[in-house]
């Protein structure tokens, strides 16, 4: 059955944290740091690398305060990447009103923005790329959103992950390489990505889903180098493929279409409507924050007739 861990240090517990604006000791550049706590399950069970969201290089936060957009990038990172310096040169005017709550509004990846609201696109076309902890989505890609208490920020999300897990049959002796993965919603009306618009209203009070515009039902997760699945006589590895999607997505079930380096069809699965919230149901609504984990799937490498 399908496992739901929670993603606290992918949203509920990312801390944006000011330095109070002070000169970095080593240059004259004003900066302020971004701090990452590591996620957390709530089977108590322990998690891999691959469940913590790290800064990259070249990442982008806008904030917005009082009708005014700013954007700050990455200059450093510390150990491990959850922690970042974003420079801040030349914007002492723009955070001079830190100490006052609820007056800064962040919003990852870089947004657009105007007056008291920003537009952030989750899209269709995702990328599995490589990073030091393994294979996981592209940056720029989970969408987050936080406002100020003095000087921190605590970012939130309405995205969910789902993961799904492929593995070669042990008795294949086929080449099997994932490529892509479609993931297609049976209710045409599924709002899976799109584009969502955050007021500030929003941000400080999160209670509702908001609506999703130029949505889609289907996601396709392309393989930036195309997956080689492999078996071996003492193990057989599981390799994982993360979707991100917004909440309440995926209520009415959906098809995994699994397609090798050349697009061809290597597998064909398919996932009933949710049936109940017990820990028996089979329940892969996708929950804000976390991460809904299917049942692992075998690939032979045959190729399937469309």
């Amino acid at each position: 059955m399908k496992k739901v861990v929670r993603m606290m240090g992918l949203c509920a517990l990312v801390a944006l944290a000011f330095t109070s604006c002070k000169k970095n000791e080593t240059n004259s550049n004003l900066t302020f740091k971004a701090s990452m706590p590591q996620t957390v399950s709530n089977d108590r069970t322990v998690i891999d690398n691959n469940n913590f969201l790290r800064w990259s290089s070249g990442d982008k936060i806008k904030v917005l305060s009082e009708g005014v957009a700013e954007e700050f990038q990455i200059i450093g990172s510390e150990v491990g990447k959850k922690t970042a310096a974003f420079d801040a040169t030349g914007k002492d005017d723009f955070l001079a009103n830190l100490a006052n709550d609820r007056t800064y509004f962040a919003f990852y990846p870089n947004a657009v923005c105007n007056d008291t609201a920003a537009t952030i696109t989750l899209s269709d076309q995702q990328l599995r790329t490589a990073t030091e902890d393994g294979p996981s989505f592209n940056t720029n890609t989970y969408p987050m959103f936080a406002f100020n208490t003095g000087d921190n920020f605590q970012f939130h999300s309405n995205a969910g992950l789902l993961r799904i897990q492929l593995r070669k049959t042990r008795t294949s002796t086929n080449e099997v390489k994932v490529g892509s993965i479609e993931l297609i919603s049976k209710d045409q009306n599924d709002q899976l990505v799109g584009d969502m618009t955050y007021t500030t209203d929003y941000v400080l009070n999160p209670a509702t889903r908001l609506n999703v515009e130029n949505s889609s039902n289907q996601v396709t997760l392309t393989c930036e180098v195309p997956e080689e699945l492999v078996s071996g006589t003492q193990s057989n590895p599981t390799f994982q493929f993360d979707f991100v999607l917004f909440e309440g997505a995926l209520q009415g079930g959906f098809y995994v279409k699994v397609r090798n380096e050349n697009g061809q069809l290597i597998g064909n699965f398919e996932a009933n409507p949710s049936s109940g919230d017990s820990a028996d149901a089979l329940n892969h609504t996708i929950l804000k924050e976390e991460i809904i984990v299917m049942p692992v799937k075998e690939i032979d490498g045959t190729i399937i007739p469309e």
